[in-house]
């Protein structure tokens, strides 16, 4: 029913008793609509929402999103999906409901790439703390839905009292802590959401030339959170909690990634390529040299953690030196598609002798 028929109700039907049926069996059930949200009066139901999750789900399921990386699903999540959300988020206090939804599609989807498989690896909270905190960087949906509706905020600070309560406590003689008085998405996104200390491999991990899924598999590891032997034997998966690479061992991320004869070998090999230290940096480097020892250290620990999966499936082990060749082969390309400024003359000479050829070095 358009618009302009509801508006000739009220005219038509004289009659109180008449229009309040009306109104009540059209205006109420309408479903009217404008830009894609829900017109009604009342407090915005689960029901209401389902149209927002389908589009999400569409999303997900028109991509095919199973052939997307760890970190290719990271960056679906923050543009395309947060996006459908934050549209609503911006007008509504979407339900509780909803919101645990949205969030456990996307908790999902960035491990599984799918919305009906498996547990998450790491607890979504720890997820949405900032990459500096050790997290993704992925917005809480709940404190964001907050936060975008105190924008209204002329409106919120006297009408609605669920957000009041929530914000109240951000404004100091009428105006917004911290942002010279004028509020903010952002600001009160930041003043609602939790602080955590930063973590000390933040700048490992997150390394702007380190590959995108290179460095998910590395927040996985600092995290401890990947399925290994020992924490699949515990649930009663594995008939073993030995390492699969060395034998030895408890198969546990220190062991694996730290400890193992077998990925010591491979560590032993780059950081002989290197003449560098990659696990423990010595803190006369240069810039240059940390930053690509986090590169290479990040790559192999992905490529041990695949390496390692493979073992366990085909049974069949590369050789630590051939591993070596081929996380060096992988990343030569990275390191010199990222030579883009002026190299330091120490930096040429060292870069030479590991054999990366650099433009501006002569």
């Amino acid at each position: 029913m358009r618009m302009k028929e509801l508006a000739t109700i009220n005219e038509v039907w004289a009659d109180d008793d008449e229009y309040e049926y009306l109104n009540e069996h059209y205006l109420v059930k309408a479903n009217i609509k404008y830009l894609g949200i829900p017109i009604q009066p009342g407090r915005l139901t689960k029901a209401d929402c389902n149209v927002l999750l389908e589009k999400i789900v569409s999303k997900i399921r028109g991509i095919g999103a199973r052939k997307l990386s760890y970190a290719g699903r990271l960056v679906l999540i923050n543009s395309v999906l947060n996006t459908l959300h934050n549209y609503w988020a911006s007008i509504f206090l979407i339900p509780k409901g909803v919101v645990k939804r949205i969030e456990g599609i996307c908790e999902t989807f960035s491990v599984w790439g799918s919305i009906i498989t498996g547990a998450p690896l790491v607890a979504w909270h720890n997820v949405c703390c900032s990459k500096e905190e050790g997290g993704l960087g992925i917005k809480d949906a709940g404190v964001w839905n907050i936060a975008s509706v105190g924008k209204l905020v002329n409106w919120i600070y006297e009408k609605a009292d669920r957000v009041k309560d929530l914000l109240v406590g951000g404004y100091q003689d009428n105006c917004w802590a911290g942002s010279v008085g004028a509020y903010t998405v952002s600001a009160g996104y930041h003043w609602l959401q939790d602080t955590h200390p930063p973590v000390l491999w933040y700048q490992d991990v997150w390394d702007p030339w380190v590959v995108p899924k290179h460095a998910f598999v590395g927040w996985l590891i600092h995290r401890a959170t990947l399925n290994t032997r020992s924490k699949l034997f515990k649930l009663g998966l594995s008939v073993t909690a030995n390492c699969v690479l060395c034998e030895i061992k408890e198969e546990i991320h220190a062991h694996l990634f730290w400890e193992c004869v077998y990925s010591s070998q491979v560590i032993a090999g780059l950081e002989h390529w290197l003449q560098l230290k990659i696990i423990t940096p010595p803190g006369s480097m240069s810039k240059l040299q940390r930053r690509i020892c986090r590169v290479v250290k990040m790559a192999a620990w992905y490529t041990l953690w695949m390496q390692r999966n493979t073992a366990r499936i085909e049974l069949t082990l590369c050789r630590p030196e051939n591993l070596v060749h081929q996380i060096q082969h992988m990343v030569h390309g990275r390191i010199i598609g990222k030579l883009k400024d002026y190299v330091m003359p120490r930096d040429c000479t060292w870069l030479s002798k590991i054999n990366i050829r650099c433009q501006f070095c002569t």
